[in-house]
């Protein structure tokens, strides 16, 4: 592995890992579970899936596919408190229980062992139309519509992430049996630039919320 890439693959995580401690005292429970996901992120994906060797075989898709469901469940959940109305939140489950059908829907259909594309698919659609209307409603409010705003960070490295990956890992089963060069390729041109992005902005907007509130504290 490239030096450059294992700075921007481990370290970037690692960062808003570190923004997120740092930070923690400060957080709500929609910060909280955002930091949940991260550190879950780096520890199971980043620390046990890529490096320990008894993960790499033909068959560990069952492992990302675990991982998924727990962090698409963390994300779909962070907003609850945020939204005020029953509708805002009722939407929230049946999002998340449409994930949740298309997964189960596609492990029944190809096992466990092979990964859910088509339930990553999904969860992009899912996480993109709930943050979509996070930042829709950031850009309402007057408290969170400025360019220091964290929240307009995290939702919009989110958003960028999961809704960019959607048409590649609709496809990600067929082209890494029809084509796996490119399959690689497009990994690392759209998964991998885009997965640094979203980490960097959390780890921004982790710090954000520090400072803020400190600021208050001081002004107290």
């Amino acid at each position: 592995m490239k030096v450059s890439t294992f700075l921007l693959e481990y370290l970037v995580p690692l960062l808003a890992v570190l923004s997120g401690i740092l930070s923690y005292k400060h957080f709500t429970f929609f910060w909280k579970l955002l930091f949940l996901q991260v550190l879950l992120y780096v520890i199971a994906i980043k620390l046990v899936y890529e490096i320990t060797p008894v993960f790499h075989t033909n068959s560990n898709h069952w492992f990302y596919n675990g991982y998924l469901i727990i962090e698409i469940g963390l994300l779909c959940f962070a907003p609850f408190k945020l939204f005020k109305t029953r509708f805002e939140k009722i939407t929230l489950l049946l999002l998340f229980t449409f994930y949740v059908m298309v997964f189960t829907f596609q492990i029944y259909l190809n096992g466990v062992n092979q990964f859910a594309n088509f339930a990553f698919a999904s969860a992009g659609f899912v996480v993109s139309l709930i943050y979509g209307y996070i930042l829709y409603l950031s850009f309402q409010s007057p408290e969170w519509a400025n360019p220091r705003s964290a929240i307009i960070w995290a939702a919009f490295g989110l958003v960028l992430f999961f809704a960019c990956n959607v048409p590649y890992f609709s496809l990600f089963n067929y082209l890494n049996t029809h084509f796996l060069t490119l399959s690689r390729f497009l990994f690392h041109v759209i998964t991998d630039v885009l997965a640094n992005a979203r980490y960097l902005m959390l780890a921004w907007a982790f710090w954000l919320v520090r400072s803020q509130n400190l600021s208050k504290t001081q002004t107290l």
